[in-house]
């Protein structure tokens, strides 16, 4: 999530210079940092450096693997890497060292819910909420999975949760104002889209959702609006000409 919240070339910039670092723990922090990226978007001539120092960043934490940070570490790599059964086998490890660690069990969650495994999803996120009744993460992967399940009163009761502890992102506010409109709530989904859109206004997500919400209830100015942000976020983007055309 922090990686994405840079511009792509000015990070990749700043970032890809790091793998040939001297020090060591420099070079492995920079390749699991990149970790995701594309390789074509990394570049032929960065592609050596970034194997070797994603190795060197692998051997590291597994040197750490008696304390609950490393597992931790090496779970989250592996759930990035949508390899599920290290993952767990990590996270699961995490938490037989420390079993408050509740960032382990939130993201075991979603081993879980990717696959398929979702009463097992629900039972560590329950487990979560009971360590850490106040966070606002876990009311919010509760809510997606209680939509996942299709029990729109659970998913509803968590949404509000969330909100009321403040979760605050532009995933947050699209996932729910689409719940909302889905649900015929039209006048609560417009108070969250225009809510997340003052927090927000160069969310791509937050602006393409809206677009469609306003196109649909007949605001057109505001639909405008997002739509001619779309085109300055991102102009070369074809799916936002299709709905800049919905206009005429």
């Amino acid at each position: 999530a922090a990686l994405l919240s840079f511009p792509t070339q000015s990070w990749l910039s700043d970032a890809l210079p790091l793998l040939k670092d001297p020090v060591r723990a420099v070079r492995a922090t920079a390749a699991n940092a990149l970790f995701g990226i594309p390789q074509e978007t990394l570049g032929n001539e960065h592609l050596s450096a970034y194997e070797k120092a994603g190795a060197e960043w692998k051997q590291m934490m597994h040197h750490h693997a008696d304390f609950p940070t490393g597992n931790l570490m090496l779970a989250d790599y592996y759930y990035r890497a949508q390899d599920y059964v290290l993952a767990e086998k990590y996270f699961l490890r995490c938490l037989q060292m420390d079993s408050l660690a509740n960032y382990a069990r939130i993201n075991l969650s979603g081993v879980y819910n990717a696959t398929g495994q979702n009463n097992k999803a629900l039972a560590v996120l329950k487990q979560a909420l009971k360590i850490d009744p106040d966070n606002a993460t876990i009311h919010y992967r509760l809510a997606l999975l209680q939509v996942e399940l299709n029990n729109k009163t659970e998913a509803m009761k968590y949404f509000e949760l969330a909100y009321r502890l403040q979760y605050d992102n532009d995933r947050f506010y699209y996932n729910y104002a689409l719940y909302l409109q889905q649900l015929g709530s039209t006048a609560k989904a417009a108070h969250l889209f225009n809510e997340g859109l003052r927090r927000y206004p160069n969310s791509e997500q937050l602006n393409y959702g809206a677009a469609y919400f306003y196109l649909q209830t007949s605001q057109q100015e505001k639909a405008a609006a997002c739509i001619n942000k779309l085109k300055s976020l991102n102009p070369d983007n074809p799916q936002y000409s299709e709905l800049f055309q919905l206009l005429n």
